[in-house]
């Protein structure tokens, strides 16, 4: 097993899929074995080994196989019923099929398993289910919707996780920018995930970044770049042994050399093919360059593979089987090169019919090829008129990613366009209405601005930049196909000095930059358009391209500096709506945070002691407090682990913030996700609105989690990631928030037992315990008890406006004598009772302070004052513990909201 693992985490493809296999085949022999008996632990240990498995299908696939074992894992995830599995399987069996050329099978697994990820609450699932979103969007064809699902889980910054699921998922997307008019989009960001998984070392990603730049590439028809892609992609994927990279490099080789007119280098290239089993070929068919060199190879008789399976399996294909797109791809082939013996009409007719099929799917760059291919008919058939139309429809798409990208053969059909025309700038007129007008929102306004620009402009990388008075820095605010580990990287500094040259102009002119030119051999071409408003120049919109060149005519240098204005303008209203709604949250604050998360007065308001015990932890208190650390506070029940907590706030930087309270111990696992990290409205029933969680109220501040012992393995586990990022999501959002907090945490278990009894996350442990703080119990220093007992006594008498009688020596010795195990809590709750019952003296219990209270039998008391000491008995009775099994709502036969209610109007607290 430890084996497995380091290989899959160094990324060995090969030797990880093996060891999978042969693990898999032995449990599965243990498990189906009708005499064993088969544990839930054992059932888990299967279904998760199958799932990594499947997460590797795309590298290296076996479908069939995978295939099986994803059905086995499912059955077993529903016997034992583990939902969360059985979401987890359905999107992967959907991925299966998809990856199998079955269309209809993936939409089908990909819906149940969202309806699962909707009735369970597992932050991570539920990411992963949205991020699947934009892969079944594209799946049916809905291209829009793919790329506006991608893009609205992206927030205001262009992020790279390192989850290989995310990347995968992302660069299939590539392709829908592609087919969209937006190649440069698609090519930044399969740069991107490229150059990460270059720096985690992580070769099966960087493999397939490269195939999706080189796929890109010979779309738009830049086959020499698209070449020297393929052929790193190849390079790597055989160093590497990643067969499905290897193949599809092959392939889009192999399509090269056959649009180049080498046949015999192309069959060479194809037989590839041969690198994986023939029941995974047909995931290569999800990849457009697959039909040219396939179907060529096969109508010239020289294809090295057998073909006629596929073939017949393509020609059996019915439309509503697989998505408009694929189909268009597929039919156009078919009647390119395997309907020679039909008349030039019927072909011509075929086409148009194909057309109008894929046409309502809105402008693509397939049904741009299919209407040059018809143009192509109509001039063989000497229609000029009719193939000038459709050329000039297929070059409406074209201009979009450039004149070279537009066939040459088709050239004269089109007039040579020095300046947009005037359809074209009125669309940009009315889509920078649109993007600019009714945006309160700094980052929709961002996003917006970003997405319309590109656009414009043609630009792989995009990025707006604005200066930070305060800091006196440049921030990266907005971005797409540019991280933050970019921008501080040296290769960035050229271009970060051009930034900063124009945000220190106050002028608008906008200027153009070679990037690299002499230093490397990427040359990127840059354009620079800053943000003036007033004076002073608010912020920079930064684009660069590899593969196109921007445009710098006298008409768009006009276009955009009149779009730089409005667009300053904008965002000075975006950031004076978020002021105001800033102010108007921290008005809001106090409503918010629960009234027992307030700074109010409390019994333990100060820490009473003058014992050695004490001592020392006040000067704990007093070292850790002003530093930023992580504490964990450890101490019996009652010991005083809030006080401590709030002492530590009070004495930090921090004091002015929040201070947010969390008792994980009263919190229900089904609701406890929501209370941390907020929810979005509509994601669970009885989400009527967004409510932020107590993460998020902790900004600046401090959160304080009491008893996170008890907190689920599972909210254990997001737990972590908010604390070495301090990034989180709201339950059933996919926004990034972020928050800036100190954690103080308590616990009344050693945590060490926990581990070792699987109730208690290693790595959480190890990343709360930076500073521990260790409570001494009330029976350890005894010396401590007259004073406060003297501090409580003052107090309730204070509260229910009592005389103070004063104690006396008998009494502090009993007192003394007394072992706590409720701690102070136990002694401030003695204290209260004896000053509610007493009269003109003070009364304590008779029998022994664990004993129940004695009452004089003229000593009157009022209802409420009973119900007090009623529920104070109970709770003493379950230690503090409020609901569930032999709590104190079941032992007083109340709900357990209804006794938080009355011990909130009692002032009772635990």
């Amino acid at each position: 097993m430890k084996r497995r693992y380091f290989t899959k985490k160094k990324h060995h493809i090969r030797s990880a899929i093996e060891l999978y296999d042969y693990l898999l085949c032995f449990a599965q022999d243990v498990i189906f074995d009708r005499n064993a008996e088969n544990t839930t632990d054992l059932c888990q240990l299967f279904i998760k080994s199958v799932e990594r498995r499947a997460s590797l299908s795309l590298f290296h696939p076996d479908l069939k196989k995978v295939n099986r074992f994803l059905r086995l894992a499912l059955d077993l995830a529903v016997s034992i019923g583990d939902r969360r599995s059985e979401a987890a399987l359905q999107l992967l069996i959907g991925q299966n099929c998809w990856m199998s050329f079955q269309f209809e099978n993936a939409v089908k697994h990909f819906d149940l398993g969202w309806v699962i990820i909707s009735e369970i609450e597992d932050l991570e699932l539920r990411k992963r289910g949205l991020q699947l979103q934009g892969l079944s969007y594209w799946i049916r064809g809905e291209l829009s919707k793919a790329i506006q699902a991608y893009e609205s889980s992206l927030g205001e910054l262009e992020f790279v996780t390192v989850d290989d699921f995310s990347f995968l998922t992302a660069l299939s997307l590539t392709l829908c920018y592609s087919q969209l008019g937006m190649p440069q989009r698609g090519l930044g960001l399969s740069e991107t995930i490229y150059n990460q998984a270059i720096k985690n070392h992580n070769w099966p990603i960087a493999a397939y970044a490269l195939i999706s730049t080189g796929t890109i590439l010979l779309q738009i028809g830049q086959k020499k770049n698209s070449y020297s892609y393929f052929s790193m992609a190849l390079e790597l994927s055989q160093k590497e042994g990643i067969p499905m990279v290897e193949v599809i490099a092959g392939l889009g080789l192999s399509d090269i050399e056959c649009l180049e007119g080498n046949f015999e280098k192309a069959a060479e290239y194809f037989n590839i093919l041969w690198k994986i089993p023939k029941s995974s070929w047909y995931h290569a068919l999800n990849i457009s360059h697959t039909y040219e060199a396939g179907l060529l190879l096969y109508s010239k008789g020289i294809s090295p593979v057998e073909l006629n399976p596929v073939i017949q399996y393509l020609s059996k294909i019915a439309r509503e089987h697989i998505s408009p797109l694929a189909y268009g791809v597929v039919r156009r082939m078919q009647i390119k090169y395997l309907e020679e013996d039909k008349q030039p009409a019927q072909k011509l007719n075929s086409l148009i019919e194909l057309e109008n099929y894929v046409a309502p799917i809105g402008p693509t760059l397939e049904l741009a090829n299919i209407r040059i291919d018809i143009a192509r008919r109509y001039l063989h058939t000497n229609n000029w008129e009719q193939a000038e139309i459709y050329g000039k429809k297929a070059w409406e798409f074209y201009k979009l990613i450039g004149r070279g990208a537009f066939p040459t053969d088709l050239d004269h059909l089109v007039p040579y366009e020095n300046e947009p025309s005037g359809e074209l700038f009125f669309d940009f007129l009315t889509e920078m209405d649109a993007a600019l007008t009714n945006q309160q929102n700094l980052e929709q306004l961002l996003a917006n601005i970003i997405t319309l620009i590109s656009r414009l402009t043609g630009a792989e990388r995009t990025a707006i930049f604005k200066k930070n008075t305060i800091s006196n820095t440049i921030d990266l605010v907005a971005s797409r196909n540019l991280i933050k580990e970019n921008v501080v990287d040296e290769s960035f500094n050229e271009a970060m000095e051009i930034i900063r040259s124009v945000l220190d102009r106050a002028d608008s002119q906008t200027t153009w930059h070679e990037i690299n030119k002499n230093k490397s051999h990427t040359l990127r071409r840059a354009i620079v358009m800053p943000f003036v408003s007033g004076n002073e120049t608010v912020g920079v919109l930064y684009q660069d391209s590899r593969f196109f060149s921007f445009e710098t005519n006298s008409y768009r240098i006009k276009l955009l500096s009149a779009f730089a204005s409005v667009v300053a303008i904008a965002i000075d209203r975006a950031q004076a709506y978020e002021q105001i709604d800033h102010l108007n949250r921290r008005l809001a604050l106090d409503d918010r945070i629960p009234k027992e998360d307030k700074d109010e007065f409390r019994p333990f308001e100060e820490i009473v002691g003058s014992s050695d015990a004490m001592i020392k932890l006040q000067g704990l208190i007093r070292k850790v407090a002003p530093t930023q650390s992580t504490v964990l506070i450890c101490g019996e029940t009652g010991v005083g682990k809030e006080l401590v907590a709030r002492a530590i706030h009070r004495e930090s930087l921090i004091k002015n913030g929040p201070f947010i309270r969390v008792n994980c111990a009263a919190l229900p696992d089904t609701l406890i996700d929501s209370e941390l990290f907020g929810h979005e409205r509509g994601s669970f029933t009885g989400a009527v609105r967004a409510k932020p969680g107590r993460f998020e109220l902790a900004n600046n501040g401090t959160i304080f989690l009491d008893e996170v012992s008890e907190l689920p393995l599972s909210t254990q586990g997001r737990l972590l990631r908010i604390l070495q990022e301090k990034e989180f999501q709201r339950v059933g959002g996919t926004k990034t928030l972020h928050s800036d907090f100190r954690l103080v945490a308590a616990t009344n278990k050693n945590l060490k037992d926990e581990i070792d009894k699987r109730r208690f996350r290693p790595d959480l442990f190890f990343r709360i315990n930076v500073f521990q703080i260790n409570i001494v119990p009330l029976r350890d220093r005894i010396e401590d008890i007259p004073l406060l007992a003297k501090h409580f006594l003052k107090h309730f008498c204070t509260r229910h406006k009592k005389s103070y009688p004063g104690l006396s020596e008998a009494q502090m010795e009993k007192l003394g004598r007394y072992t706590w195990p409720g701690n102070i809590r136990e002694l401030s709750n003695v204290i209260e009772q004896a000053v509610i019952l007493g009269e003109s003296e003070l009364w304590l219990p008779s029998q022994g302070i664990d004993e129940d209270l004695h009452i004089q039998d003229n000593s009157i008391m009022t209802m409420k004052d009973m119900e007090k000491v009623h529920i104070a008995k109970a709770l003493k009775r379950t230690n503090g513990k409020i609901g569930g099994h032999n709590g104190a709502a079941t032992i007083l036969g109340l709900k357990r909201t209804t006794l938080i209610q009355r011990m909130k109007k009692l002032g009772i607290t635990v």
